[in-house]
């Protein structure tokens, strides 16, 4: 029986979320069939989900919108089909799935006294935490942030689609950043990560927590 990893990855807009879960994927795809960060685990599969792929289409009619920009808000979770993300993690992690536990002893039949295989599930998004059942999932918990102002520069630097109106960032989106990092701030289970810091840093730190984790 094969046991999950779960590890969410949250955090502020253009703080590296994507870069960091890429990352990641990249490790454990890479060391596939081998033991990995000095633990008796060997990767399985890893699997990684977007929650920017969950956005509702545009002309959905459960949109909300931004009367001072005639804009819709982007940044709540009404604006995302959390159903339909919930239904593809659950396929992935199939019925009767184990989340890893190093205390727990599996049955003989299911391991050898060496080694124990590991699936990973890795979620990355900027509401990954505010929901509650995939705060709950996730076992190894990250999140990005940057100051304002390294954040609206990046933002500038980016192209979305539709695009931002003027205004857009100052009045919903740093705004609803705040509002969203209240809420899961006080949490002792998240790893707070410096967004300015380089990919390779942040990776070999991340990789550092999941393996006093496991």
């Amino acid at each position: 029986m094969v046991q999950w990893l779960v590890i969410g990855i949250s955090g502020v807009t253009c703080g590296g979320k994507t870069s960091l879960a890429t990352g990641l994927h990249s490790f454990f795809t890479t060391n596939q069939n081998k033991h990995i960060l000095n633990t008796n685990l060997v990767v399985g599969d890893t699997f990684v989900l977007n929650q920017d792929n969950y956005f509702l289409p545009e002309d959905d009619m459960r949109h909300k919108l931004i009367p001072k920009l005639n804009h819709i808000n982007w940044e709540v979770m009404t604006a995302l089909d959390m159903e339909k993300m919930l239904s593809d993690i659950r396929d992935i992690l199939k019925p009767g799935f184990i989340l890893y536990d190093k205390n727990r002893i599996l049955p003989t039949t299911f391991q050898e006294q060496h080694q124990q295989q590991i699936n990973i599930l890795i979620l990355e998004g900027f509401l990954i935490f505010n929901h509650p059942q995939l705060l709950q999932l996730c076992q190894v918990k990250f999140h990005l942030h940057l100051p304002y102002e390294k954040c609206f520069q990046r933002r500038q630097n980016r192209e979305y689609n539709p695009p931002d109106v003027t205004g857009y960032f100052e009045m919903c989106v740093w705004p609803m950043y705040e509002r969203h990092f209240r809420e899961i701030r006080d949490c002792e289970e998240i790893i707070m990560l410096n967004g300015e810091l380089s990919r390779e840093r942040l990776l070999n730190f991340a990789l550092r927590c999941i393996g006093r984790f496991l």
